[in-house]
């Protein structure tokens, strides 16, 4: 790899690392029943990054952070290939499926907003294939890169599988300690 290439690699990896830590605080409160409008916004903060933050790598191919720009022209089918695989084990739609609807909601609802209302996107898009191909791009610019070129890049496993797990566990358990201090609380008053 060519110090732009690693340079690159090592700024989306830090990119997906921000991806996946939000999809983890997504997962630990989205079972959470509150009227708090607080946490409902911050819950749709979370959404409108994490699909902002996922088209920068997977929604068009000229941003200089798409993946297409990193993994060599040679690697793109079987990378697809793979990224396909994962959605599929995943019991996901299909990476243009996931594409179209991210792209939609960030270019209608999130990054952008259409006046439009008829072309706005309708509802939000699923968490667990954009987290699921994050993480497949993470693990392959993780591996590309050489040992000494890691530094300061978290590891997969240290934010994915059983740490991911364990990490959302944790947080699902703090929002719950958060929202019993506050059971008093509500949209118009405090206590």
């Amino acid at each position: 790899m060519e110090h732009d290439d690693i340079r690159r690699a090592r700024e989306i990896l830090y990119l997906l690392k921000n991806l996946l830590h939000r999809c983890v605080m997504f997962d630990a409160i989205k079972g959470a029943s509150t009227e708090l409008n607080f946490f409902r916004v911050y819950q749709s903060c979370l959404m409108d990054m994490i699909c902002i933050d996922w088209c920068k790598v997977f929604g068009t191919d000229g941003e200089e952070s798409h993946w297409k720009n990193v993994i060599p022209s040679d690697d793109h089918d079987s990378f697809r290939d793979v990224l396909e695989e994962a959605l599929s084990e995943s019991s996901c739609v299909n990476l243009q499926a996931v594409w179209q609807k991210t792209k939609c909601y960030r270019d209608t609802a999130s990054a952008h907003l259409d006046l439009d209302e008829t072309k706005r996107s309708t509802n939000y898009p699923v968490i667990t294939p954009l987290r699921v191909t994050a993480e497949v791009l993470y693990r392959k610019l993780f591996s590309d890169l050489k040992l000494e070129q890691r530094g300061g890049i978290a590891k997969p496993s240290e934010i994915m599988d059983v740490k991911r797990s364990e990490i959302v566990s944790h947080n699902a358990k703090l929002f719950d300690e958060c929202l019993n201090s506050l059971s008093v609380w509500t949209n118009a008053r405090q206590p």
